[in-house]
């Protein structure tokens, strides 16, 4: 495992630090489980290791009432070259909540909307 990135004193006394993503994701690879595989649509998915930063995008864009956010999750869990195919096979909203469990994330319900008529 790589050692923890070390931190130099400036002589203005402010302090920087160096984050090697490279080696940080190298080692998070190498301890990683292997990533979930769902069965949709008659067809066995296997999907990204982890989820990207999209797909985490795409939940909070839905939780915001934008269902374009639904194109960047599913492009992000299944692969940008399935979009359309995990779409027309019928995937919906509620069906992330128990794709992202398999990652260990919890969605949650989206907050209440406070516009009232």
């Amino acid at each position: 495992m790589t050692p923890p990135p070390k931190v130099k004193a400036h002589t203005n006394g402010a302090a920087r630090r160096r984050v090697d993503l490279d080696a940080i994701r190298r080692a998070r690879a190498e301890k990683a489980e292997p990533p979930p595989v769902i069965v949709f649509g008659g067809k066995e998915w296997t999907l990204v290791p982890g989820p990207p930063a999209s797909v985490l995008i795409g939940v909070g864009r839905l939780q915001e009432g934008e269902l374009s956010g639904l194109h960047d999750v599913i492009g992000g869990l299944f692969g940008p070259d399935h979009v359309d195919e995990v779409l027309a096979a019928g995937f919906e909203v509620d069906d992330l909540e128990p794709v992202l469990e398999a990652y260990g994330l919890n969605v949650g319900e989206a907050p209440a909307s406070d516009v009232s008529s």
